[in-house]
């Protein structure tokens, strides 16, 4: 039985670190579809430039990085965890 796959390249909008919605983050990922239940997806190279640029720019102050952690993470608990230590 043959297994078609589909792969499917999403386009880069980049989001400021400042206060940004969380559905205006998309870093650039492609999505291996293998199947009707079966899919991968992973950041590309970009995607992982991206990725590291937004990290370093929140990490310049404690601001920032309590910004940073307000807009892209869901979890609560999580947040309070990483607002207790400082960025390094």
């Amino acid at each position: 039985m043959a297994v078609s796959m589909v792969v499917m390249a999403r386009a880069s909008v980049s989001a400021p670190v400042s206060a940004p919605a969380k559905s205006q983050l998309r870093l650039p990922t492609i999505s291996v579809y293998n199947g009707e239940d079966e899919s991968i997806t992973a950041l590309t190279d970009d995607g992982m430039e991206e990725l590291e640029q937004m990290l370093s720019s929140a990490r310049r102050s404690t601001d920032e990085w309590n910004d940073f952690l307000d807009c892209f993470v869901d979890d609560e608990e999580l947040v309070a965890r990483f607002k207790a230590k400082s960025p390094r």
